[in-house]
């Protein structure tokens, strides 16, 4: 696997959040916390006072963050680690389902509501804890 700090990555998540008057707390409430920052950073972008390489930034601190949410909430004791797949960073299991928070999270930056990371962080847990079965 390519080398992915995660350590600066999170870093970089806090310290982001703290420009919103918010902070995270290592919780799963922290899922909600970012959907709401995204939704600032979601009108930036689409007001063109952010940029893509501003937006991918962002995109990867925030999602690397929530990646290493989703394993210290489930995602690690489901089997879950980080890997790359096409040069993304994934959460991956046995090769088999792939979690992409990372992309999630740059979806949402481009505007798209229904790229909800609150509801992503969610549904990963409850994939990782077996409640979502793969077809």
């Amino acid at each position: 696997m390519e080398e992915l700090n995660i350590s600066a990555y999170c870093d970089g998540a806090f310290k982001f959040v703290e420009q919103f008057g918010k902070k995270f707390t290592n919780s799963p409430k922290d899922a909600d916390t970012m959907e709401y920052i995204l939704g600032k950073v979601a009108n930036r972008y689409q007001s063109g006072r952010l940029s893509d390489a501003d937006a991918q930034k962002i995109a990867y601190s925030l999602g690397v963050y929530l990646g290493q949410l989703i394993l210290e909430n489930g995602g690690g004791k489901g089997g879950y680690r980080w890997a790359m797949h096409e040069g993304v960073p994934c959460l991956e299991k046995n090769a088999g389902w792939k979690m992409f928070p990372v992309t999630k999270v740059f979806k949402r930056i481009k505007g798209n509501v229904s790229d909800s990371v609150s509801a992503f962080y969610k549904t990963s847990i409850m994939i990782a804890e077996g409640k979502i079965k793969k077809n």
